[in-house]
């Protein structure tokens, strides 16, 4: 590792934000200051010609902020980056470049705004110490700074789960739609992860540790501009700059398994080998790389076995494949249903319990609890496929019937995990109506009647129930129905039913009853 001079620092700035833009290089090479060392974020945030929607050329910071030292670090960097991006610029090419057979990719966007976030946790009592902390240096960048409070439920997998599923809680709240997400893990954590996931057993995706940048949701990113940097780096830096930063105490508690590891096992690992973490870094990116690698490989698979409506799995086309595929393509259509991150046994069962298994089987595999929809998370079969399947939790305590009053404009509903609104009834009503081909005086009418009068909501309804839908000739019970349809058993019990008065209107997204 390289210790820079006081009067180096300047050049160290900018390497530091080089490598910020310059972000998830698939190889890591001899300098830790290597131009070759970084990979374009435009490329890797699609800055470019096919660049997405989520990502702009003038990007809004939202800074991860504990006031400890890595975090610290991250927030004084970014702000040097907002007020000297164009000497970093030029600076770049001079400070970097020192292999002419490289180039270096010009930066083509500015940073538009920063602002911090610190997620009061309520686990220690110096928390409000560090929150003030935190407004005071961000009161000195003028930047504003969000000190949220969160509860933090240690019930399901201790108090470090728990913390950072409260803290990503947070940081969600508070992401605007251009946000892009930063937080301050360095190499140190990726080597600790790394190590933890090897005690687990993990395989490539595991190992690969956590990603330079990875998409939040469906509208942020997470960037960790650190990753590829020493926490030695760091302290180096915010020495040079008199930056000031707080120690959490439970750091030191070497019985949580990650200090364990920081404070018993990697200085002696160090010591041993000195370029030990710098090695696990190299290994971790070597299984990040096999795994994109693999994904490029199986999506065009994935995609030729999956329904697009219900993303169910062809299970006739998975007995075609050998094991390895076939364990590979359940897991990144786990991946892409969001069951969590399956474990191998989890992978198997699901092939040997439930694709395997009679036609008439109920058998299935639990892959979890989501606390955030309070569903049991589960992978079932129906007509050779494989399912997702949610199981709302309680759900004996439910009613079977709501009643949405003329001046209601929402009602919760349980079942649905959601609250149901007059506006999306009709909206759902106008889509089914578009697809059967109504005309528009049979729309008009159909509608008239959700507008105009309560809504009754009905579950489960008996399956010897009679209707007359739009599409087929005769009458049809509520069986028949969900044959038709290919309602699988488990989804039967949730589908709402809309009757006006007494008479059924509408059947979740499914069919409309006649009028006549």
């Amino acid at each position: 590792m390289t210790i820079l001079k006081d009067s180096e620092c300047s050049d160290a700035l900018l390497k530091q934000i080089a490598h910020f833009f310059h972000i998830n290089s698939p190889k890591l090479t001899r300098s830790p200051y290597s131009a070759t060392r970084f990979s374009t974020f435009e490329h890797t945030l699609g800055m470019q010609e096919n660049s997405p929607p989520l990502i702009t050329s003038a990007l809004t910071l939202l800074v991860g902020l504990s006031g400890g030292l890595d975090s610290v670090v991250l927030l004084d960097l970014m702000v040097r980056l907002k007020q000297n991006l164009g000497q970093a610029k030029q600076m770049m090419q001079t400070c970097l470049v020192n292999d002419e057979n490289q180039s270096f990719p010009k930066l083509n966007f500015t940073i538009k705004s920063i602002r911090a976030i610190y997620v009061h946790h309520g686990l220690s009592k110096n928390a409000d110490d560090w929150a003030r902390h935190c407004q005071m240096l961000c009161d000195e960048y003028g930047i504003p700074l969000v000190i949220q409070r969160v509860h933090v439920d240690t019930k399901l997998n201790g108090i470090e789960a728990g913390a950072r599923k409260a803290r990503y809680e947070a940081f969600k709240q508070h992401l605007l739609p251009s946000d892009v997400l930063l937080t301050a893990q360095h190499q140190d954590d990726q080597a600790e992860t790394f190590m933890l996931a090897l005690k687990r057993g993990s395989g490539p995706l595991g190992l690969g540790g956590m990603l330079p940048i990875r998409q939040l949701d469906s509208l942020h990113w997470h960037a960790r501009p650190l990753l590829e940097f020493s926490r030695c780096e760091l302290e180096h830096y915010a020495h040079t700059y008199s930056l000031k930063w707080i120690n959490d105490e439970s750091n030191d508690n070497d019985a949580f398994d990650r200090n364990f590891l920081r404070l018993n096992v990697m200085p002696i690992l160090q010591e041993r080998w000195p370029y030990f973490q710098q090695a696990v870094a190299r290994s971790a990116e070597l299984c990040q790389s096999q795994e994109r690698l693999l994904d490029e490989l199986l999506a065009p698979v994935l995609d030729s076995i999956i329904e697009k409506r219900e993303q169910s799995l062809d299970i006739e086309a998975l007995r075609t494949f050998t094991d390895e595929k076939r364990y590979a393509v359940i897991r990144r259509w786990c991946q892409l249903v969001k069951l969590h991150s399956p474990t191998n046994d989890q992978i198997r069962r699901i092939w040997s319990e439930v694709a395997l298994s009679r036609q008439d089987s109920h058998a299935m595999v639990e892959m979890g609890y989501s606390p955030d929809q309070n569903v049991m998370l589960q992978v079932k079969r129906y007509h050779n496929r494989l399912y997702k399947v949610l199981l709302p939790v309680n759900t004996s305590n439910h009613d079977n019937l709501y009643i949405l009053e003329l001046n209601q404009s929402e009602i919760p509903i349980p079942q649905l995990t959601t609250t149901v609104t007059r506006e999306r009834i009709i909206k759902d009503l106008l889509r089914l109506a578009e697809s059967l081909q109504l005309t528009q005086d049979e729309i008009v009418r159909y509608k008239t009647y959700f507008e105009q009068q309560p809504i009754t909501i009905r579950f489960g309804l008996p399956s010897s129930f009679q209707v007359s839908i739009i599409g087929q000739d005769r009458g049809k019970t509520i069986k028949k129905i969900w044959q038709i349809f290919n309602i699988p058993p488990w989804k039967r019990h949730f589908i709402p039913y809309f009757f006006i008065k007494d008479k059924l209107l509408m059947g979740g997204e499914l069919f409309l009853a006649k009028l006549d």
